[in-house]
């Protein structure tokens, strides 16, 4: 069973800089897991947490920048989703 999060990074992260607007830019993120067994909604929940921290944690930047989003919101702002 794949756990799929999306991500959006705030522009106060400055993770993402537009070069011709010469401005800081929202960043998207997508983490995706596999697991051997079928999770249980909790469990999925869990997980989605688990990949929130992950993102903190390794991009090093406040929980506060970083907000859930949906699939469709982030196929909108970032492009095709390749699942």
């Amino acid at each position: 069973m794949k756990v799929t999060s999306y991500f959006e990074i705030s522009s106060e992260a400055h993770l993402a800089y537009n070069t011709e607007t010469k401005e800081f830019e929202p960043a998207y993120l997508k983490i995706a897991t596999d697991h051997k067994v079928v999770l249980t909604s909790e469990e999925i929940e869990k997980v989605h947490e688990i990949h929130l921290n992950y993102v903190t944690g390794e991009l090093r930047i406040c929980p506060e920048h970083v907000r859930t989003i949906s699939k469709e919101e982030y196929i909108e702002e970032h492009g095709e989703d390749e699942d």
